[in-house]
């Protein structure tokens, strides 16, 4: 395969572009993922939308599983209609506009405030009930209506009063909920084709392609730590909105970079859908193709048990944070989101060291199978689990209201450590046993099983008010830890229905 425009460090240059375009997609998502749940469970009188903890975690993993599972559909879009250019120019521009409307609870209220003259926020706020519920409004609307009344103002007032609370809150409410949707469909788009694009820069047997998803993954993770730091600080330091709306920015300097550079870097690749370009639509999978097949299913029931437990971070784990330790540094409390980006630090100094010794290890052809490299991301993210179950029995124990940072900070240094050693490699391992015919489809099933582990991680999350952070934790820690065993029992099954799918050579670095 020819490489486009050169080389950077070994890597063909598109790696770059893509790797630059995804990482303010994964800015805008993990910059939202941050906020979501702590927004959720705030009080409507400070801004958010007063749903308790387990309702907030259970919508956030809800989300979070749909952001995931859209990929799938994506994919068989780029494979089969559209190709994968297409699909990340309309995701990108979707989400702009997801990130837009999410500021709707900050915009509507003082909308109807400017051409009307009422402050229907504060009837909102008087009646005492939680926003979004949309489901509900027979039960809200006569809630709103009392507390316009109680407002008082004649019987003009506070019927004017309550039609502009109604219309605040179905807009606010709205606008919102239809950004979150906006955002669900252009990841779906975006995902599986952004990621399938990495794999064809590379040829089939190249070593290269796991450094290379490892890059990738590197800007992801550089991404989300900008979230957690700017998306998350502004959201709690000035308000919520100027945290949602801040990724949209970024999201316009990396779609306008990759208009730019696309054809220079990628040149024809993406462009055509792969069925048309493979002429041969109705081609049938051979038993070899089957049975790889059949690994990545099998390798994504674990990977959907260590999507549960990483994605407790952004909801469970979040609201943990808030409540339960103790943020204190020199006077001030350090936002909750900013703890999110000790793992994301970790990550992205572990996955080029880890790049560079399985680039190593593959010219000596003793490189890991993904397999074994799933199983230690399993226990190491079971022995996260171990260190915050340990520190949540302290506090219960010795009856205080906070743990130190310490044991938290610990656990997402396991958890950074974790995920480079699961991601990029089941990524890199998804293009490697796919169909050619159907690689973007592929990785949008691969991303099904994360969308099925972020909606266990939801499950499991909502028994909190039930069962209590300590129980949870330490199913956590025992279930990865299982899991982690499973696989290396079953790893040299899986292999050899590979057949020789890892077996990889290390091309020369060109420059």
């Amino acid at each position: 395969m020819q490489e486009r425009a050169g080389t950077w460090f070994g890597h063909p240059k598109g790696v770059f572009l893509v790797a630059f375009t995804e990482l303010w997609e994964r800015f805008s998502y993990f910059g939202m993922a941050a906020l979501l749940a702590l927004y959720l469970a705030s009080p409507v009188a400070a801004g958010g939308w007063g749903w308790s903890r387990s309702e907030a975690a259970l919508f956030y993993g809800f989300y979070a599983g749909l952001v995931f599972a859209m990929p799938v559909v994506g994919g068989w879009l780029a494979n089969n209609y559209l190709g994968e250019r297409r699909c990340i120019l309309i995701g990108a521009l979707l989400l702009m506009t997801g990130h837009l409307a999410l500021g709707g609870p900050a915009f509507v209220p003082r909308l109807i405030e400017l051409t009307t003259g009422i402050d229907a926020r504060a009837v909102i706020v008087q009646s005492g009930v939680s926003l979004g519920r949309l489901w509900a409004l027979s039960d809200v609307v006569p809630a709103l209506h009392e507390a316009a009344a109680h407002l008082g103002g004649g019987v003009e007032g506070w019927q004017r009063l309550s039609r502009a609370a109604v219309w605040t809150y179905v807009g606010a409410s709205g606008s919102f909920l239809f950004g979150l949707a906006c955002i669900v469909v252009a990841t779906g788009l975006f995902k599986a084709s952004i990621a399938s694009i990495v794999g064809k820069l590379y040829p089939a047997a190249d070593a290269r392609r796991d450094t290379g998803y490892a890059v990738f993954f590197t800007c992801i993770y550089l991404g989300a730590m900008l979230a957690n730091f700017a998306v998350g600080g502004l959201g709690e330091t000035l308000g919520w909105h100027y945290g949602f709306a801040a990724a949209a920015g970024g999201m316009a300097i990396a779609t306008t970079l990759y208009l730019w550079k696309q054809h220079e870097y990628l040149g024809d690749l993406g462009r055509t859908p792969d069925r048309v370009a493979a002429r041969s639509p109705r081609l049938p999978l051979t038993p070899e193709e089957r049975d790889r097949i059949r690994v990545v299913m099998l390798q994504g029931v674990f990977t959907t048990v260590y999507a549960a437990g990483f994605f407790q971070k952004g909801g469970l784990i979040n609201l943990y944070t808030r409540d339960h330790v103790d943020r204190g540094v020199f006077g001030m409390q350090v936002p909750a989101t900013w703890f999110l980006s000790v793992s994301t630090l970790v990550f992205m100094i572990s996955t080029p060291l880890l790049a560079a010794l399985y680039l190593r290890l593959a010219r000596r052809d003793r490189n890991p199978s993904a397999s074994y490299k799933l199983a230690a991301g399993l226990f190491v993210i079971g022995a996260a689990y171990a260190i915050i179950s340990s520190a949540e029995a302290g506090r219960i124990e010795g009856g205080v209201a906070t743990i130190g940072a310490l044991p938290l900070i610990a656990m997402y240094v396991l958890f950074g450590i974790a995920d480079a050693l699961v991601w990029p490699n089941q990524l890199a391992l998804a293009t490697k046993l796919s169909p050619g015919r159907y690689t973007a489809f592929t990785i949008g099933a691969w991303h099904l099983t994360i969308g099925f582990g972020t909606w266990l991680a939801g499950l499991i999350s909502n028994s909190v008010e039930r069962v209590g952070n300590l129980q949870i934790f330490t199913w956590m820690a025992l279930l990865c830890t299982f899991s982690a065993a499973a696989v290396l029992l079953l790893t040299p099954l899986m292999r050899r229905m590979m057949h020789g799918a890892e077996q990889t050579t290390v091309a020369p670095q060109t420059s």
